[in-house]
């Protein structure tokens, strides 16, 4: 309906799709290139996607975690947010490994399918997710 803003669990699943995207684009711009260098319109187009992804994710999780968290610990709850992203970096360079052994689309698609699954999971759990949240 008009006006009426989406769950949050929601705001986390457009956030994974639209970053899934953007490695989409990653993947195709490699495509398209075939043994020539990608344009760095590309990558900059990914970062900016990216971004856009990043805004609708952490901002929704910061929100949920300070208001959830018992004021005593709040700031704890806070960091180990950070922590969780600092981890999920490190499954990133992690994910790095197989940069050499995959062809660039290939790539690139892993980490779409990874993070788009992400989307999937959250929107077809965003139901439960958002009644244990209580963030509706």
């Amino acid at each position: 309906a008009r006006g009426t803003e989406p769950r949050a669990v929601v705001k986390f699943a457009i956030g994974c799709a639209v970053f899934a995207s953007g490695f989409v684009l990653l993947a195709a711009a490699d495509a398209a290139a075939g043994t020539a260098k990608v344009n760095a319109l590309w990558p900059t187009l990914y970062h900016v996607i990216a971004g856009l992804g990043f805004i609708y994710f952490v901002p929704v999780c910061l929100s949920i975690v300070s208001r959830a968290a018992p004021p005593a610990i709040n700031a704890l709850m806070i960091a180990v947010f950070y922590c969780s992203v600092s981890i999920g970096s490190v499954a990133s360079g992690w994910l790095g490994r197989f940069f050499e052994t995959l062809t660039g689309a290939e790539f690139w698609l892993l980490h779409a399918a990874i993070v788009g699954t992400g989307a999937a999971v959250l929107f077809a759990l965003r139901g439960p997710l958002s009644r244990a949240l209580e963030t509706d």
